[in-house]
C-alpha cells in the first residue's frame, strides 16, 4: 500500500518475511461458529433498523479464499500490523474472523469462542472488533429470533476489510480474477484508498 494515498496508514511497512504454512483445512469448530436452525423467523438489525440480509453468497463474489488466507499470511500480517496498528492478540482475532470468512463469508462467531481459541481475552475481541467498526472495515448486524424474542449472535461482515486486503495484495502482483471487482482494483491508489472509507459494502450484493 502506498503511504501517500491511505488516510489510515500508521506506520512504514517493512520487507516481509516469507512464513510457511501448512495445508488450509475448515476450521474446527464449524457447528458452532455457523448458524443453528431456530424455531422461528430471525431477523437482522443494523442500529436499530430492520435490514434484509439474503442467506450466503455468490462463490463468484467471494474474494478471500482459503489458500490465498494461507498463502499470503505475511502479507496480512503486517497490512494488519503497520497499516491498521493493531496488536498481536488482535491480530490473531481478525485472522480468525478471515479464516471463517474464506470458508463462509457470512460469519457468526461467539466471543468466548473466539477468545479460548486465540488465548486471549473476551475484551481483546470486543476491542478488536470496535477498531475494525470504526474504520468502518467490519459491520455488525444484530440477530433476534421473533417467536423467542432472543438475540442470537451477531453477524459479522467483513466485505471492506477483505477489499482493502484485495487490493494491497494486487499492489503486490497478486493476482484476482473475479470481474466484479477489477475496476475497483484497477483505479489509482490515491482514488482507491480515499473511497473505500465512503463505499457502501454491507449489504454484499452490487459492487459501488
Amino acid at each position: 500500500m502506498s503511504t501517500s494515498t491511505n488516510p489510515r496508514h500508521r506506520g512504514t511497512t517493512p520487507s516481509p518475511k516469507p512464513v510457511i504454512h501448512h495445508r488450509s483445512s475448515p476450521p474446527e469448530d464449524d457447528p458452532k461458529s455457523q448458524p443453528k436452525a431456530f424455531n422461528g423467523q430471525i431477523i437482522h438489525k443494523l442500529e436499530g433498523r430492520d435490514i434484509d440480509i439474503p442467506y450466503g453468497v455468490s462463490s463468484k463474489r467471494k474474494l478471500l479464499r482459503p489458500h490465498q488466507l494461507n498463502r499470503y499470511h505475511h502479507l496480512i500480517w503486517n497490512f494488519l500490523k503497520h497499516d491498521l496498528g493493531l496488536h498481536t492478540a488482535e491480530r490473531e482475532v481478525v485472522f480468525r474472523l478471515l479464516r471463517l470468512y474464506a470458508y463462509y463469508t457470512h460469519i457468526y462467531p461467539k466471543a468466548k469462542q473466539i477468545a479460548a481459541e486465540k488465548g486471549c481475552s473476551v475484551a481483546t475481541f470486543w476491542r478488536t472488533v470496535a477498531i475494525l467498526e470504526e474504520d468502518g472495515l467490519l459491520t455488525r448486524i444484530n440477530r433476534y429470533i421473533i417467536r423467542e424474542k432472543a438475540q442470537i449472535s451477531n453477524l459479522y461482515l467483513l466485505d471492506k476489510l477483505v477489499l482493502a486486503l484485495a487490493r494491497m495484495l494486487s499492489e503486490h502482483s497478486k493476482p484476482f480474477t473475479q470481474r466484479w471487482v477489477q475496476h475497483l482494483l484497477e483505479m489509482s491508489g490515491r482514488e482507491f484508498w480515499s473511497g473505500i472509507w465512503k463505499w457502501d459494502l454491507s449489504k454484499c450484493r452490487a459492487p459501488p
